[in-house]
């Protein structure tokens, strides 16, 4: 005996398995987006981090200097962008600019990112000024 239910459950056959794959893609699909957008917050975070020590170790080189009654040289900038960039490179960035106006250090520093290369950009940047208040 053949009824009607037959016929519908006949037509049902197998949507389950496409409910289910459907189901798995959306949720590997978000479970993705989130890794990126982790991965991005993670990478401004390091980004900062360096740029703010990197400022801090330049102008503590700049006030050690002034301590000993170093004037503002070439020299003493130099140095100062030089600890800047050795902090930089110790915390996974690369700095981008390093100016110096009296005691006043402003860097920016960049992490590399390949992993947000998907969302369009390859790096991440920070700002960060430090100096006598």
């Amino acid at each position: 005996m053949t009824g009607p239910d037959d016929t519908r459950r006949s037509a049902d056959r197998g949507s389950a398995t496409l409910w289910t794959v459907a189901v798995a893609f959306v949720v590997m699909l978000s479970t993705a987006a989130v890794l990126l957008i982790a991965i991005a917050v993670s990478a401004r975070h390091r980004a900062a981090t360096a740029a703010d020590l990197s400022a801090l170790a330049a102008a503590s080189v700049l006030a050690s200097a002034q301590v000993a009654g170093i004037s503002m040289t070439t020299s003493s900038t130099e140095q100062a962008c030089r600890a800047a960039r050795d902090i930089a490179g110790a915390n996974g960035a690369r700095l981008g600019e390093c100016h110096i106006d009296g005691s006043i250090v402003d860097v920016l520093t960049t992490v590399n990112v390949p992993a947000i290369g998907y969302l369009g950009e390859h790096s991440v940047s920070a700002h960060a000024r430090a100096g006598p208040s």
